[in-house]
């Protein structure tokens, strides 16, 4: 049985889905059963052996991995991919928290999961996910959780969610990088990640599609506004964490 050589854990609508199959469309990636397997946050009473029977069988030069980007939020993910996979390479897509939340709203308000207006939403958010938040932090396993589907504000959180990652993993092993850069420039990204991967840097994809494009009008303005301004010391936080910076505003 095959374990993962890499993992995408992050973000949600950070382009995790574009990347998956940007990277699986290179001959020596290979693609699990199916892109977000969820075994550490869902499924992980299942056993480990569930896990690594999701991965195909790889030859000489060929790698493989999963992208489920809830991995990231959860508060023991890290500490359960080190315990299993512990050589296992951990790439993070990083968005804009602003829009990312608006477009994770978007989703949620798309799917009927969420009557709510924007603002009525994020006002609301801490009393729909406390619960949940604390019942996966005490480890039980909760499909579709509140703590999932509508925690907009809390999942840009991104500096809190990466030092668990940072505490188990070396700085090496975490790939970071902005959205903003795979959809902007995916070919100036893409051969940094093959590398990173240990295969041919030189291939090019022939679809960029995105895979989950968002199909709605201007955001709120007056909400995106207030959004960056409560991010801007969390993403001070996150550039001192990780030793880069991304230009969000």
């Amino acid at each position: 049985m095959q374990s993962p050589h890499f993992l995408i854990i992050g973000t949600q609508k950070g382009g995790t889905s574009s990347l998956y199959s940007a990277l699986t469309q290179h001959p020596q990636v290979l693609r699990a059963a199916r892109k977000e397997v969820h075994f550490f946050d869902q499924y992980y009473g299942r056993g480990h052996d569930w896990y690594l029977k999701q991965f195909p069988t790889c030859a000489g030069g060929q790698v493989t991995g999963e992208a489920s980007p809830f991995y990231m939020a959860h508060p023991l993910v890290a500490e359960r991919i080190a315990r299993h996979c512990p050589d296992t390479k951990l790439i993070v897509l990083l968005r804009n928290p602003a829009d990312r939340a608006i477009s994770h709203y978007h989703q949620e308000f798309r799917r009927h999961h969420d009557p709510l207006s924007l603002q009525e939403a994020l006002d609301a958010e801490e009393e729909r996910t406390r619960s949940d938040w604390l019942a996966l932090a005490a480890g039980k396993l909760l499909t579709h959780s509140a703590a999932q589907r509508f925690s907009y504000r809390q999942r840009g959180h991104y500096a809190a969610q990466l030092a668990p990652f940072l505490q188990h993993f070396p700085r090496e092993q975490l790939a970071i990088h902005s959205s903003e850069q795979f959809f902007q420039q995916p070919f100036s990204l893409l051969p940094l990640l093959y590398h990173y991967l240990g295969v041919d840097p030189g291939f090019r994809p022939a679809d960029l599609l995105p895979r989950k494009p968002g199909h709605y009008g201007q955001a709120d303005q007056h909400v995106r506004h207030a959004l960056l301004e409560y991010y801007r010391p969390l993403n001070e936080e996150l550039f001192d964490l990780i030793g880069q910076r991304f230009d969000w505003s």
